[in-house]
């Protein structure tokens, strides 16, 4: 019998929850003998997380991108421009505050639409797969929409569509181009449906996929700096202040140094805010106590040597780091993000709190003083069931048509 073909697209292989799915997707999707994946990178860039992508797996990357944008798409781009530093400067000059993230959002969606429609590139040799997957929204979704003749085309939206300012608008025309629509939470998928009830049937709710036993081969590689005198913790993000809220990280750490204890708080991520993060907590004097590691391709070791994981975020989708935590046997603290409870088992795996400073710090620092506390959601952490996340059919069934 043929083996079946599915093709992959995505921008490259950047650090993020979004590549660590598809990695893991495809770890877990090794024991399907007849199926054959390939990945399709939209840009040339090697980065170093292809490393853990299986050897038998396909890449095809596209070089020497070349566009051409029509006369009425240079006018939608300048349009958009002109609505996006109009507001800028209103946010800016009148209101002495950052402009609405919508549109900041709506201008990104805008210039990815055109730079999808405009891409000038022969995907004829997609027409061999069986299924076309989308890993990333916007700009890779506009290209399999409007560029790829796929006989199946699914498109993947991570985050909470509504959280994330969206402008429906904008992708309604590529939704209707899907033939199915992936997102990773039930809360996301709820939102979707909310805000395109005319493609209900064809919005799925499907869960990140994890490999148990790579997570753990991962989690051994290397030996990380520790300091295991003092309870510590450890977070895994991009260093962006918008949603995932780093800035608030000083200010905990200097209330809970204030109040008498000690600790070490590890900050694995790279991100716009970076530098800004490091002159913080060089200015409060935390150095000692908030270390800013920087982009790590494998956070494991840390994961599991830590006491807490800690997802204070304002915005998220599904953050796969908060699953590899407790997959890893540690209990994470998060705020209440519309999958939160997905994650997290509260007062037993972990603990949910609501998105402000007084419910995180109180918390945290009822946790970091009474060791108890730690030690009985580690003992509740180790009765999950660690293989529970390998079943990658749902996802198969649904690319290929038989669900």
């Amino acid at each position: 019998m043929e083996r079946k073909k599915i093709l992959v697209i995505l921008t490259k292989l950047y650090m993020g929850g979004f590549s660590k799915s598809l990695i893991n997707f495809l770890l877990c999707a090794k024991n399907y003998r007849d199926i054959s994946f390939s990945i399709l990178m939209l840009d040339d860039e090697i980065m170093e997380l292809e490393k853990e992508i299986p050897e038998n797996i396909e890449i095809i990357r596209i070089s020497g991108e070349n566009y051409e944008i029509s006369y009425f798409n240079k006018f939608r781009l300048f349009y958009h421009k002109c609505k996006y530093v109009f507001f800028e400067m209103y946010y800016k000059y009148l209101l002495k505050k950052e402009i609405n993230p919508k549109y900041v959002t709506e201008y990104a969606q805008i210039k990815n639409k055109v730079k999808a429609l405009s891409l000038m590139f022969d995907f004829e040799f997609t027409k061999k797969y069986n299924a076309v997957i989308s890993w990333q929204e916007c700009y890779c979704n506009y290209v399999l929409a409007e560029k790829i003749p796929s006989n199946h085309k699914i498109g993947f939206i991570h985050p909470n569509y509504i959280e994330a300012n969206f402008n429906k608008k904008i992708d309604k025309p590529s939704f209707k181009k899907l033939d199915k629509i992936i997102t990773i939470s039930k809360s996301c998928y709820d939102t979707l449906c909310e805000v395109f009830p005319k493609y209900k049937n064809k919005i799925y709710y499907i869960p990140n996929r994890l490999n148990y036993d790579n997570l753990v081969n991962k989690s051994k590689e290397y030996i990380p700096e520790i300091d295991k005198s003092c309870p510590t913790m450890l977070t895994v993000a991009r260093i962006f202040d918008y949603n995932k809220a780093v800035f608030r990280i000083v200010d905990l750490a200097k209330k809970l140094l204030d109040d008498g204890l000690t600790f070490r708080w590890y900050i694995i991520g790279d991100g716009s805010d970076f530098d800004q993060m490091k002159k913080m907590i060089i200015d409060n004097n935390l150095s000692d106590f908030v270390l800013c590691l920087g982009e790590k391709v494998n956070p494991c070791p840390y994961m599991a040597n830590v006491d807490l994981f800690v997802m204070q975020s304002h915005i998220e989708g599904r953050p796969v780091a908060v699953d590899e935590a407790v997959l890893l046997g540690i209990p994470a603290l998060i705020t209440e993000y519309s999958s939160a409870h997905e994650q997290i088992i509260d007062n037993k795996t972990g603990w949910i709190v609501k998105d402000n400073f007084d419910s995180i710090y109180n918390k945290l620092y009822k946790i970091l003083s009474n060791e108890d506390i730690l030690n009985l959601a580690k003992l509740n952490i180790k009765n999950i069931d660690k293989h529970g996340y390998e079943d990658c059919s749902m996802l198969i069934n649904a690319a290929l048509g038989d669900k």
